[in-house]
């Protein structure tokens, strides 16, 4: 059979098989002597109010599927509904948290002054400043340091950020010095806030996960979820505060009703995340932080799927 009669089985296949939504990737289709192989995409429609104005997006999660022929047509293999599904589901996962992470490495010198955020990594920042002014023994932490932050600093030294000299921890290192050009040193305190803020973007995770630093949660949950409509949307859209409440409770589980969720969207406001109008009750970005986000993100990828 021809390429395009092959393609067109293929078709009947993926909908006798398939839900609505999946479609041929055309791009990836693969042949060789024996067989041709066609992989599924599936697109995931998005529908959203700004004002009275209905925005509809896709969201194209790539290669969730495989559908194998012979170059006779005959049916090789077929991914199974429940091979679909589980594939679909990670590759949704895989895509969020890329952004996820990008996001986060983007606004994290703004998300480090979150009054909540701040005041949760004390303990980070006590450690930084006993380690700018000299090395500690590793044998003797305990008389100088809290539990809570000899966690932090055994965190530090895993990465890299502390290291061991002559049975002292010591912050100067090259590590530390690689950051030095991207952080403010007019002063110590900003020069440790730098220093946060870029363990911050590379470690946030672990600092929820290992660290039990949970606060930081739905503050990371709440801008991802606006930027991600942003992305998708390459608009500076003015969301309203419910919306984007039940947007945000579509993917973190999370037990806070509509007045504390306003009551971080105020402090993503202060801190210069977002702008807000709480006349209007609508959420939008600083439009330097807009642009630094459409260019940064198109920078590092060539398509607006993360794949």
């Amino acid at each position: 059979m021809k390429k395009q009669e092959l393609i067109q089985k293929s078709v009947q296949i993926m909908n006798k098989h398939y839900c609505n939504g999946v479609t041929i990737n055309r791009d990836t289709i693969v042949e060789d002597e024996s067989q041709i192989r066609f992989y599924l995409d599936f697109l995931i429609p998005k529908r959203i109010i700004e004002n009275e104005t209905e925005h509809t997006f896709f969201i194209k999660l790539k290669n969730v599927g495989l559908i194998k022929l012979s170059k006779d047509g005959g049916i090789i293999s077929v991914s199974k509904p429940e091979e679909f599904v589980n594939e679909t589901i990670e590759k949704y996962k895989e895509l969020f948290e890329k952004r996820e992470k990008f996001i986060v490495k983007l606004f994290a010198d703004r998300l480090v002054k979150i009054e909540q955020i701040h005041l949760s990594l004390t303990p980070l920042r006590k450690v930084l400043r006993k380690f700018k002014e000299k090395d500690y023994l590793v044998d003797n932490l305990k008389r100088n340091f809290e539990e809570k932050e000899i966690k932090y600093i055994t965190f530090l030294n895993s990465l890299g950020y502390l290291r061991k000299e002559g049975g002292k921890y010591t912050l100067d290192n090259e590590y530390i010095k690689k950051l030095s050009p991207k952080i403010n040193k007019s002063t110590k305190e900003k020069e440790i806030e730098g220093i946060i803020g870029s363990i911050f973007a590379e470690h946030f995770t672990y600092i929820i996960n290992e660290l039990n630093n949970s606060s930081i949660v739905p503050f990371i949950g709440i801008a991802v979820t606006f930027c991600n409509l942003v992305l998708e949307l390459e608009k500076n859209i003015k969301l309203s505060m419910m919306n984007l409440y039940d947007l945000y409770l579509e993917h973190y589980m999370s037990g806070q009703d509509q007045y504390s969720f306003e009551d971080k969207i105020i402090d993503m406001d202060k801190s210069g995340i977002f702008k807000y109008d709480e006349s209007k009750k609508t959420i939008s970005l600083p439009s330097e932080l807009f642009e630094e986000l459409i260019s940064s993100f198109k920078a590092r990828f060539k398509q607006y799927q993360l794949s």
